[in-house]
């Protein structure tokens, strides 16, 4: 088991009290209201944000932490925060996802063999759910206003690195 414990973020699915859900990192702030999200999301069965700022308010352009997603051509997704609805079709991905983050190693190596990460990466599975399924351009708009600041060192734009601040 991870130290973040990733591998039961499948589960929400399933335990969510509500037809309509908006998944949050528990590490976030809410800066501005995002009452205006219901109105693009519950056109959707499934959304995962595909970009994200720095904490400049600037879109992060930098690969350093999605280097398998690109080597494996996989879907850029962020689970950070991602919204499902209650039907067959997030039924199905989360179903799938369930099966990707119990067996991570192997679908890793079918699915992510170049530059193999090491540990279980929420991302990463749902990333490799989303090419499976063949539904990137259902679940994830890049132009979306739905993103979040991500404030991992390197997509800063720092010349000098620290690897925590």
């Amino acid at each position: 088991m991870s130290h973040w414990k990733i591998e039961n973020r499948w589960k929400v699915y399933h335990v969510t009290p509500y037809e309509y859900t908006i998944v949050m990192d528990a590490d976030m702030l809410v800066l501005h209201k995002i009452s205006q999200w219901w109105n693009f999301l519950s056109e959707r069965d499934l959304f995962f944000v595909s970009n994200v700022r720095n904490f400049r308010n600037e879109i992060v352009t930098s690969r350093h932490y999605r280097k398998t997603f690109d080597a494996n051509n996989l879907p850029d997704l962020y689970s950070a925060i991602h919204y499902f609805k209650k039907c067959d079709y997030s039924h199905s991905f989360f179903t799938l996802l369930e099966l990707i983050v119990v067996n991570w190693e192997l679908f890793y190596d079918k699915c992510a063999p170049d530059l193999f990460q090491q540990g279980c990466s929420i991302d990463l599975c749902c990333s490799i759910a989303s090419k499976i399924l063949n539904n990137e351009k259902e679940i994830t708009q890049s132009d979306s206003t739905i993103t979040f600041t991500h404030m991992k060192p390197h997509l800063q734009g720092w010349h000098d690195v620290p690897e925590k601040w």
